[in-house]
């Protein structure tokens, strides 16, 4: 009895053993990086980190959601946050364009990823010229800032 005990025992720490380290389990999230995405759009305030194809860039939202960013003189406005979806408009100074976006957070930290699209190239409200993907990542305030 006491063999098959041991056995029983001695084959439950030796799988517990190999599911600890084979990176199956969820990897714990880095010192200082918040773990709660944003649920109002007031935890939208902060500074984010825009990512595309063009490069990574800093982005600061004040309360509604809303703030400037240096690329073409670009302005970011939110239009809504509801269950894990953020909406939105842009406009660029620069180069006479302006355009909506969409964002899904993912489920357990502040990273957004989504695509934006062209309302308006110039005087062209119907333009055919395609958006892109993007992300933004929020670096601190709002729901950073409560850890």
């Amino acid at each position: 009895m006491w063999n098959t005990a041991r056995y029983v025992l001695l084959t439950v720490l030796g799988i517990a053993s190999l599911v600890a380290c084979s990176g199956i389990a969820r990897p714990m999230p880095s010192v200082g990086v918040p773990v709660k995405i944003p649920h109002a759009i007031g935890e939208l305030a902060g500074s984010w980190e825009y990512q595309d194809v063009n490069g990574t860039f800093p982005l600061v939202l004040n309360e509604q959601g809303h703030g400037p960013y240096d690329w073409k003189e670009g302005r970011f406005e939110t239009i809504a946050l509801k269950n894990g979806v953020w909406t939105g408009k842009w406009y660029q100074a620069e180069n006479d364009r302006e355009g909506e976006f969409e964002l899904t957070f993912s489920e357990d930290i502040p990273l957004a990823k989504g695509e934006w699209w062209y309302t308006r190239i110039g005087s062209d409200t119907a333009p055919l010229e395609p958006g892109g993907q993007f992300s933004l990542k929020q670096i601190s305030g709002g729901v950073a800032m409560e850890q």
